[in-house]
């Protein structure tokens, strides 16, 4: 995702670089990466990508404002700047937050084993960590920083990636009437800029934001005062001083 964009000098810019979500055997869904005014306003957003279930890869992010359902199509991913949703079955992954709104989690964190939803740009988008309960598992695979969906370990679904618009957390074998285990579904992004180029799915690892200044301000013109013009009566009372001096000089010289 890239653009041009322009901006006052002086004015503040926020920025949140998305993390890339944790595995274990499955996945947490990857953290959109964002650049906003300071007021949340988005600038561009690129989404993060979907976490892998033991059975199928996560949904890769996409160029449109809205996260993308699970690799199966069951759960829907947050549309408008909100997090996606989950499904409420045990061992299901956590969706992905969006721009104004967290991710829907699927454990109560007390009780239930399941991912917790990503956490939204506005409140800060915090890693979200591994939804395993009863410590069976050395690590369960937390959301990636940038509102990634995190999920449990073992043979779960994966957490839905983080952007402009959560992805979908992908839901358990049998929960939700999932035939597999599926991978979460990809972040939405959002391009304010002109001159734009939207490539989806482009970048593994970690994100990236790179700013490159194109032009300077325009300097603003200097005062342009206009130059005093003396008046006629004031223009001749001059010149016939000079002539008078002028005329006692040469009356001198003789």
């Amino acid at each position: 995702m890239s653009g041009d964009i322009t901006v006052t000098p002086g004015d503040s810019l926020k920025i949140l670089v998305g993390g890339q979500g944790e595995t274990d055997a499955v996945g947490g869904g990857g953290g959109g990466s964002f650049l906003t005014t300071s007021s949340d306003v988005p600038l561009l957003v690129a989404g993060g990508g979907g976490g892998a279930s033991s059975d199928q890869d996560g949904v890769g992010a996409v160029t449109g404002q809205d996260g993308t359902a699970d690799s199966l199509g069951i759960i829907a991913g947050g549309t408008g700047g909100n997090g996606g949703g989950a499904c409420a079955g045990p061992n299901s992954g956590g969706g992905g937050g969006g721009l104004t709104t967290d991710g829907v989690s699927v454990t109560d964190g007390v009780s239930t084993n399941g991912g917790f939803g990503g956490i939204a740009f506005v409140n800060g988008g915090t890693i979200v960590p591994g939804g395993r309960l009863d410590n069976a598992c050395d690590g369960d695979p937390a959301g990636g920083f940038g509102g990634g969906g995190s999920a449990t370990c073992n043979t779960v679904g994966g957490g839905g990636g983080g952007g402009y618009s959560g992805g979908a957390g992908g839901p358990h074998i049998g929960m939700c009437a999932a035939p597999l285990r599926a991978g979460g579904g990809g972040g939405g992004s959002f391009n304010g800029g002109v001159n734009q180029t939207n490539t989806p799915a482009t970048r593994s690892g970690n994100g990236q934001i790179c700013i490159t200044i194109l032009a300077s301000a325009p300097v603003p013109p200097a005062d342009a005062r206009p130059i005093p013009v003396a008046s006629p009566w004031l223009l001749a009372l001059t010149a016939a001083v000079l002539g008078l001096l002028a005329l006692a000089w040469l009356r001198k010289r003789a």
